[in-house]
C-alpha cells in the first residue's frame, strides 16, 4: 500500500468504478518524462483517494509502436464496452499528437486503435481528451502546442463511431490569448517575440443548468495555473467565454473532474509542477453560474477587505503607509505628509527607499583603525568591535553610518499656515483598501470638503496623488514639497540644517518639473509630473509650494538615483498597477480564515495577519535584509539586524511568497567576500555573516552584536525551506554555496573541549537572551539544537547533490554538546552556566524554549520542554520580552500538543505584543521602536505553522484546539519544518 503523498504522477486522470468500487487513478508515470524515451503508463487503485495500490501496467509500447518519447496524460474513457486511452506521444520524425488506444479491461494491456496519432499529421498537438455530445457523437478535444502555433489554441474535431479516424476537420474553440489570466511566454521560433501562450489539458464538464465547461491549464502570473471556458450555449462548438480568474492560480494543473463514491464533485491537478516532484491532489467542487469553483474555498476579497484599516480619529501612533518593498510612503490623515513634526507623536511620517543611503562627510571609511577588545576562546584570542573606550569618535561613527533617510516630505499647503495640524480638519475620514493598495481621505477644511487619493507604484519610487477641493480653485489649498539634510535619528530628517545640502528646481513645462537634489556625495532627483497646468513658488529653503487653477490637482512624483527620463503615469494608471499588484499578491500567496470560530479573538488574529501581511510586503520583502522598522523610520540609523530577517520574512516561504522572500536572500551572495574576511579575521574557515549591518554587509561595532552567533544558520533554514517547497536541483545549487560556508564556519566555531569530551559553543558568545555575560556563557540552549539542525541539514545538501560530505561537520555534529538541564527540575537552563535562568535571569528572550517550535528539536525532551515553558509562564517578567517571543513561544507551545495554551500566548495580552489600528506590532515603552516588524513576522511564521502544521504533525490545524470553539479554514500554505 503506497500513501497519496509517495506517488510521482503527472497530469492525474481518475476513473471511478462503481462495480467494484475503487478508484482507478491513471497519469504521466515516467519518471522523467521530458528527456528520456518513454516506457509506458502505470496506474493505481484505491478505495479512499489516499490509500493506493499499484502500480499496475496498463501500456507498454510494443515492439515498432510510432511514439519514442512525451508519454504524456493517458485518460481512460468507457465508451461502448471497451476502454479507450486517449495519450500523447511523440518521436524525433513526427509530430507530437493524440493516439487512441483500447482494451476490455480497466487495467490494459491497452493496444494501439490506429497505425498513429488521430490529431492532424502535420500538426504539433497534445493532451486530447474524448467527448460525446447530445446526440452522442464523438468528438476529441485537443490542443494545438504553443511551440508551433504561438498563441497556442484548443480544437474539436469529430471521430468516427468506433474512434479509430477523424470524421471531420478541426474546429476552433478558441485561443489561449481569449483568457485574461494566461501570460505570454516567448516564442520558440528564435524570433524574440514574447507573444506566445500555452494551452493544455482540456476536460470537459457538463453542469446540471446544462452550461458545458472546460477546464484547461496554461501559464498564469503565478506559474502553472488551470482556469475555466464556459459555453452557456451546451454546444461544444461554443461560443466559449473564459472565467477572469484560474481555478487553480500557482504552481499545479491539468486537471479533470470526477464525482466520489459519497456524490460530491472532485477536481484533480499535479503539484508542484516540477519533476520528481508532482503529486496528485483533489479537492471539492461546486457547479456555480461562473462554472465550477473550489468548494469551501476563502473568499479571499472579503477576506482582505473586512479588514481595512477605517480612520475617522486621527492616532499619530498609527498611520496607514503605501508601498512596494522598496520604497514606502506614510502618511497623515490627510493622505500626505502635512502635519508638523511636533504632531505626529513617536511615529515619524517618512518617505523611504532601499536606495536612499547616506554617510556623513566625517564618517569612517572602514573600521581598521577600531581596537578590538580581546576574549579568550579556546586556548587562543579572538578581537571582537564591543568597547567603545578611549575610541567614541570613531565607534559611534561606524555605528551611525552609513543611515537610512528621509527622501522628502510631501504635503498639503493651505494658505496662511506654515503647516496643518489635526484641529484644523473635521470630518475627518481615511480607508486603506488592502485589496488594491490605494489609500482614501476625506476631511473638512475651512469649511469646505478635501479628498485625497494616494497610491503607490508597484515596481518604481513612485507616488501618485489626486487632490480635489474648491479650496484650490480659490487659491487656498496646493501642493507642498519639503526635503531635509539626512539625519541619523529615527526621522532620518534634519530640518535644521538648510545649508548642508543643495536642491534645485527645473521647470520643464507648466506640467512637468525636476528637483534635482545634491547632499554631500549623494545625488538624486524627484521627478514631477501634474494632469494640469501648476504654478509654483518658493516657500522656504528646500521648499515649494504647488498651486493650480479648477477644483483638482492630480499629480505623480518619482524618486531616482539616475538623470534618465521616463515616462511618468498619473493617478489612474499608477492605481491601476497597484491594484494588479495587490489581486495578484492577495490571490497567489496562501490565506487564512477563522470565518465561523466561537472564540471571540478569531476576528482580532484574522485582522492582525492580514495587516501583517500588507506591512510585510511593504517593509520586508523587498531587494535588502529589512531594518526593525523597515522603510517606516530608522530603528539603529535604518540598519538591518540578521538575526531579524527570520522573523521578518520565513514566513513568506509558508505563505507561498517564496519568490519576495528571494528578493533580498539575493544580498547575502553579494557579500561572501566580506563574511570571508571576517570569519578569516577572527581565525575561523568559511563566513561569519554580520549582525547590524548596512547594504555593504559591514557588521557594526556593538557590545552585543558582534557576540551574537545565532543569525549564522538562517540562510541554511531559509534554504531549506525553499527547497522543500518545490525539491528542485536548481534550488540546491542557487544556494549550495551559501549553505556550505556557512556549515564550514559553523564547524570551526564550535570548540572541543577535552574535559568533556564534547564539542562546545562558546565562550565567548552572547545568546539570543541578550542579557548574559559573553565570558561566562557556554552552551545555550537555542544555539546549540540550531548549531546541530544547521550542520544535519548541510550534510543533507551534500548528499542530496552527491557531492562528499567534509568530515569535521559530521564530527561536529556527531560530539556536539546535549541541551544543558537542570539538575533539580529537569528544566532546560539559558546556557550551561546559568544560575537563575527562571529567577533572575528571567527576562528578555525565553530562548531555550524556541529550540522546538522554530526548530524541529529532534534532540528535545518533550517533557524536559513542557516543563521549561511552565517555568516560563510562572517566573518570566513578560513586560521585558519582545514581539517575536509571543508567536515564537506559541510554535514552542504547538509542537508540544498544548494546543488552547499555544494559541492563549499568541494573543497573550502584553505591552509588547498589542498590534495598531494599522497593524503595527508596536514595543510599548521603547521609544526607538514605534512599530516592530519582527512581530509581525513572528505572528505569520506561527499562525501558518499551527494552521497547516509541520514535519510529522497529524491532522487539521494542529497548532489550534479542536475542541470546536475554532474554524479553521486555509488555502496554500506549506508545512513547516
Amino acid at each position: 500500500m503506497h500513501k497519496r503523498e509517495d506517488i510521482q504522477i503527472r497530469d492525474p486522470f481518475v476513473l471511478v468504478h462503481k462495480e467494484d468500487g475503487k478508484y482507478y487513478l491513471f497519469g504521466t508515470t515516467d519518471r522523467n518524462p521530458w528527456n528520456q524515451e518513454g516506457t509506458g503508463f502505470e496506474a493505481w487503485v484505491s478505495g479512499d483517494l489516499e490509500n493506493f495500490e499499484g502500480p499496475f501496467p496498463v501500456f507498454t509500447p510494443p515492439k515498432g509502436f510510432w511514439g519514442t518519447h512525451d508519454f504524456w496524460a493517458p485518460e481512460i474513457h468507457p465508451y461502448g464496452d471497451r476502454y479507450y486511452l486517449f495519450a500523447s506521444f511523440t518521436s524525433p520524425d513526427t509530430c507530437r499528437g493524440t493516439q487512441i488506444l483500447v482494451s476490455h479491461d480497466i487495467l490494459g494491456p491497452f493496444l494501439p486503435l490506429s497505425d498513429g496519432a488521430v490529431t492532424p499529421a502535420d500538426w504539433e498537438c497534445l493532451d486530447g481528451t474524448l467527448y460525446a455530445d447530445g446526440t452522442g457523437k464523438p468528438w476529441i478535444v485537443f490542443c494545438h502546442e504553443w511551440v508551433q502555433a504561438h498563441d497556442g489554441a484548443i480544437y474539436a474535431m469529430p471521430l468516427s463511431e468506433d474512434l479509430k479516424n477523424p470524421a471531420g476537420g478541426p474546429e476552433l474553440l478558441f485561443r489561449a490569448s481569449a483568457a485574461s489570466w494566461s501570460v505570454p511566454r516567448e516564442r520558440r521560433d528564435g524570433s524574440g517575440l514574447c507573444d506566445a501562450r500555452v494551452t493544455d489539458g482540456p476536460f470537459l464538464h457538463r453542469q446540471k443548468d446544462g452550461t458545458l465547461v472546460m477546464l484547461w491549464s496554461s501559464i498564469g502570473e503565478q506559474g502553472y495555473a488551470m482556469g475555466c471556458a464556459l459555453s452557456r450555449s451546451g454546444s461544444l462548438l461554443g461560443p466559449w467565454e473564459q472565467t477572469p480568474e484560474p481555478l487553480i492560480s500557482r504552481d499545479g494543473g491539468h486537471g479533470m473532474v470526477f464525482r466520489d463514491f459519497s456524490g460530491d464533485l472532485r477536481l484533480t491537478w499535479h503539484g508542484p509542477n516540477s519533476t520528481p516532484h508532482e503529486r496528485f491532489l483533489h479537492h471539492r467542487v461546486e457547479e456555480s453560474d461562473q462554472g465550477l469553483i473550489l468548494a469551501g474555498g476563502i473568499d479571499r476579497t472579503t477576506l482582505v477587505r473586512r479588514h481595512n484599516p477605517v480612520v475617522t480619529n486621527w492616532d499619530p501612533r498609527s498611520p496607514l503607509s503605501v508601498g512596494n518593498g522598496d520604497f514606502t510612503f506614510t502618511a497623515d490623515v490627510t493622505g500626505l505628509q502635512s502635519f508638523g513634526a511636533g504632531q505626529t507623536g513617536d511615529m515619524p511620517l517618512c518617505t523611504m527607499s532601499q536606495w536612499g543611503w547616506h554617510a556623513y562627510p566625517d564618517a569612517p571609511a572602514d573600521d581598521r583603525d577600531l581596537r578590538r577588545e580581546e576574549f579568550a576562546c579556546g586556548g587562543r584570542t579572538v578581537g571582537y568591535m564591543t568597547d567603545p573606550q578611549g575610541q567614541e569618535s570613531l565607534y559611534d561613527g561606524l555605528r551611525r553610518n552609513p543611515h537610512r533617510f528621509h527622501l522628502g516630505k510631501i504635503g498639503l499647503s493651505v494658505k496662511g499656515k506654515e503647516e496643518l495640524n489635526e484641529a484644523d480638519l473635521t470630518e475627518t475620514e481615511q480607508i486603506l483598501d488592502l485589496w488594491t493598495g490605494r489609500l482614501s481621505s476625506s476631511f473638512t477644511l475651512k469649511g469646505r470638503p478635501v479628498r485625497v487619493q494616494s497610491v503607490c507604484h508597484p515596481q518604481r519610487d513612485l507616488l501618485s496623488f489626486r487632490i480635489e477641493s474648491p479650496l484650490i480653485g480659490e487659491g487656498a489649498l496646493g501642493l507642498d514639497l519639503r526635503f531635509p539634510y539626512p539625519s541619523h535619528e529615527k526621522e532620518g530628517a534634519d530640518w535644521s540644517a538648510g545649508e548642508k545640502h543643495f536642491s534645485v528646481l527645473e521647470e520643464e513645462s507648466p506640467r512637468r518639473f525636476r528637483i534635482n537634489r545634491k547632499v554631500d556625495s549623494l545625488e538624486y532627483a524627484v521627478s514631477l509630473r501634474f494632469a494640469q497646468d501648476a504654478r509654483f513658488v518658493p516657500a522656504g529653503v528646500h521648499r515649494w509650494s504647488f498651486s493650480g487653477d479648477g477644483s483638482v490637482m492630480e499629480f505623480s512624483l518619482e524618486f531616482s538615483r539616475d538623470a534618465l527620463f521616463r515616462e511618468i503615469p498619473l493617478l489612474e494608471e499608477t492605481a491601476a498597477e497597484s491594484a494588479r499588484r495587490w489581486k495578484s499578491f492577495w490571490t497567489g500567496g496562501a490565506a487564512l480564515s477563522f470565518k465561523g470560530s466561537r472564540d471571540p479573538r478569531a476576528g482580532e488574529l484574522e485582522r492582525r495577519i492580514i495587516l501583517s501581511q500588507y506591512l510585510l510586503a511593504l517593509q520586508s520583502m523587498g531587494s535588502l535584509p529589512p531594518a526593525e522598522t523597515g522603510l517606516t523610520c530608522n530603528s539603529w540609523y535604518g540598519k538591518f539586524h540578521l538575526e531579524m530577517h527570520i522573523w521578518h520574512a520565513l514566513n513568506g516561504i509558508l505563505w507561498n511568497r517564496g519568490d519576495l522572500v528571494e528578493k533580498s536572500l539575493a544580498w547575502y551572495e553579494g557579500i561572501i567576500p566580506s563574511a570571508r574576511e571576517r570569519a578569516v579575521q577572527q581565525g575561523y574557515r568559511g563566513i561569519r555573516w554580520p549582525k547590524m549591518t548596512d547594504p555593504e554587509g559591514r557588521d557594526s561595532p556593538s557590545p552585543i552584536g558582534t557576540l551574537l552567533c545565532w543569525q549564522q544558520p538562517h540562510i541554511i533554514l531559509f534554504a531549506e525551506l525553499l527547497y522543500r517547497r518545490k525539491r528542485e536541483e536548481a534550488v540546491l545549487e542557487k544556494y549550495g554555496e551559501r549553505v556550505f560556508l556557512t556549515a564550514d564556519f559553523m564547524a570551526d566555531y564550535a570548540l572541543w573541549d577535552e574535559d568533556r569530551g564534547e564539542f562546545i559553543l562558546g565562550p565567548p558568545v552572547i545568546p539570543a537572551q541578550e542579557n548574559h555575560r559573553p565570558e561566562e556563557t557556554i552552551n545555550p540552549t537555542f544555539e546549540l539544537e540550531y548549531w546541530r539542525w544547521g550542520l544535519k541539514t548541510a550534510l543533507l545538501w551534500k548528499k542530496r547533490l552527491k557531492q562528499p560530505s567534509p568530515g569535521k561537520w559530521r564530527e561536529v555534529l556527531d560530539m556536539l554538546s546535549p541541551c544543558p538541564l537542570e539538575k533539580d527540575t529537569g528544566r532546560y537552563k539559558a546556557h550551561g552556566n546559568c544560575v537563575g535562568t527562571y529567577g533572575a535571569f528571567a527576562a528578555d528572550h525565553p530562548a531555550m524554549l524556541f529550540a522546538l517550535g522554530l526548530l524541529p528539536g529532534e534532540s528535545i525532551d518533550r517533557e524536559a520542554m513542557s516543563r521549561s515553558f511552565d517555568g516560563v509562564r510562572e517566573n518570566w517578567r513578560c513586560e521585558t520580552m519582545w514581539g517575536w517571543d509571543f508567536p515564537a513561544a506559541a510554535m514552542t507551545l504547538a509542537r508540544l500538543g498544548r494546543r488552547k495554551e499555544a494559541v492563549d500566548f499568541l494573543l497573550a495580552e502584553a505591552d509588547k505584543n498589542c498590534y495598531m489600528a494599522n497593524g503595527h506590532n508596536r514595543q510599548v515603552g521603547s521609544e526607538a521602536l514605534p512599530l516592530y516588524l519582527p512581530g509581525n513576522g513572528g505572528l505569520l511564521l506561527a499562525a501558518a505553522m499551527m494552521a497547516a502544521g509541520w514535519e510529522g504533525s497529524t491532522g487539521e490545524a494542529p497548532g489550534f484546539p479542536d475542541d470546536g470553539s475554532w474554524k479553521v479554514r486555509q488555502e496554500g500554505l506549506e508545512k513547516y519544518i
